[in-house]
């Protein structure tokens, strides 16, 4: 149908906002880029690809550090633990995948969605990682253990994005 339009970055870009100008372009994904996440640090950024795959760049100059892949397809959402040192990533297959980023090991998977995950973000204290997805249920998790603390219905759609409030009990 040439009425329709299909629009997908490979690519991440990096800007300095109070300059407007462009700092950096991150390539490397092979589908789309769906969501971007910078550690508190600000030493690193990550990509969640439609490729299955989770990066890990430095900001400015491009260069990659890492290729996380994730088990359950298209990634379409990722958070930084507070410290940077974990990276979790929400996925097709409803899961949630975290890895250390200093080794790039997985250490946890959780059953986060029966269908889709499309959003996960790490509470400010870094103690409880929350994910939503095509089932309308936030899930709220315990990130060492990988526990399921407490589920949060009440949408009646798909929860594309979380935020936790700065001090971490308003989400």
């Amino acid at each position: 149908n040439s009425d329709s339009v299909k629009f997908v970055t490979l690519q991440a870009k990096v800007w300095d906002a109070g300059r407007g100008t462009l700092l950096a372009t991150h390539h490397g994904h092979q589908d789309g880029v769906h969501a971007v996440a910078f550690a508190s640090t600000g030493t690193t950024i990550a990509t969640a690809g439609g490729d299955g795959t989770v990066r890990l760049w430095r900001p400015t100059g491009g260069r990659e550090l890492t290729d996380l892949p994730a088990p359950g397809g298209k990634v379409h959402g990722v958070a930084y633990s507070p410290d940077g040192r974990h990276v979790a990533a929400a996925d097709d297959a409803g899961m949630v995948t975290i890895w250390d980023t200093g080794s790039g090991e997985q250490i946890l998977r959780l059953p986060a969605d029966p269908k889709k995950v499309y959003a996960v973000e790490y509470s400010p204290q870094g103690d409880v990682v929350a994910t939503g997805g095509a089932d309308g249920i936030v899930r709220l998790w315990d990130p060492t253990s990988g526990a399921r603390l407490r589920e949060l219905p009440g949408h009646t759609r798909t929860v594309w994005k979380l935020a936790f409030a700065s001090e971490g009990t308003l989400l």
